[in-house]
């Protein structure tokens, strides 16, 4: 499993080698998917959106600002809200699981349907 970003989807200012390099992983993901089916080997995307990590905290903001960015920012994703980190833990175990055994050559956007817009 590769874990990328949504960067590959969506046009994002100042972002132009992450969303080139998130690309390019995405072609390899590709790929991969048919030069290893003849070995069992699933190969699946996870390109998450904004997340609610501790990184945030590092951002250089106070609280109040980081607030006015987090409502700009959930007003930008269909769901409203920014995700959190289980979310993608879960997808990430899904993906995993025998629970997706027949799914192999996805990319899940665990975005909020932000890159869907």
């Amino acid at each position: 499993m590769l874990v990328l970003s949504i960067a590959h989807l969506k046009a994002l200012e100042a972002h132009v080698f992450y969303a080139a390099t998130n690309a390019a992983a995405r072609s390899f993901a590709r790929r991969w998917v048919a030069e290893l089916k003849g070995w069992n080997i699933r190969v699946n995307c996870l390109s998450p959106g904004p997340l609610l990590t501790p990184i945030i905290g590092k951002m250089g903001i106070g609280e109040a600002q980081f607030g006015a960015f987090e409502k700009r920012l959930a007003g930008l994703i269909p769901l409203g809200r920014l995700g959190h980190p289980e979310e993608l833990a879960n997808a990430a175990l899904f993906l995993v699981s025998g629970d997706s055994s027949f799914t192999t050559g996805v990319d899940l956007c665990i975005d909020g349907g932000l890159s869907q817009l």
